[in-house]
């Protein structure tokens, strides 16, 4: 999973040379994830530019990161929990309309944080949850948003993978 989306607005020109390298080294199952700048900028056109930008990267599924967002000028905090979900449906449709596979990236207090426990925006497609137990299982999945499974799971938030390469991974795992 490559971020492909800053959370300040603005694609991250690291992303499509990423899938590139990874897809030279044989990694055949690729994915970018975009950090919203909600209300810092309008939902469809973030998108665009995340897919526009990495058009020459080859990737499966563009996951929408829902957590909250550092940069002040781009907080879920600006909007209601409803104003929010309308966000995100925009977000979505306007990939699926660009015939992108999308999945959301959450964790249960995120979502319910940001989006409300009615939200259901999204619920059909895959979720990729975090919930930092160390071990590389769903043990501790517990249904919310509308997802009744999930696909992948984000155990940790360090991973030795990265150690001496001069960047920061996750471990996630799935079946």
């Amino acid at each position: 999973m490559v971020r492909s989306y800053h959370n300040y607005g603005a694609p991250d020109s690291n992303a499509g040379p990423t899938l590139a390298a990874a897809a030279a080294a044989g990694i055949s199952s690729r994915g970018i994830y975009h950090f919203p700048c909600a209300y810092g900028k309008d939902a469809a056109q973030q998108v665009r530019d995340d897919i526009n930008a990495v058009s020459g990267g080859s990737y499966d599924r563009l996951w929408f990161d829902i957590e909250t967002n550092p940069d002040g000028s781009c907080s879920w905090s600006q909007g209601s929990a409803s104003q929010n979900c309308q966000f995100l449906q925009t977000m979505i449709q306007t990939a699926q309309g660009m015939g992108v596979a999308v999945g959301i990236y959450a964790s249960s207090y995120m979502w319910s944080s940001i989006m409300g426990a009615s939200c259901t925006v999204g619920a059909d497609l895959p979720i990729w949850y975090a919930g930092y137990t160390g071990v590389p299982s769903f043990s501790d999945w517990r249904p919310f948003g509308g997802w009744t499974s999930p696909t992948i799971h984000q155990y940790s938030d360090s991973s030795s993978i990265a150690n001496g390469c001069g960047f920061g991974a996750d471990a996630n795992w799935a079946q």
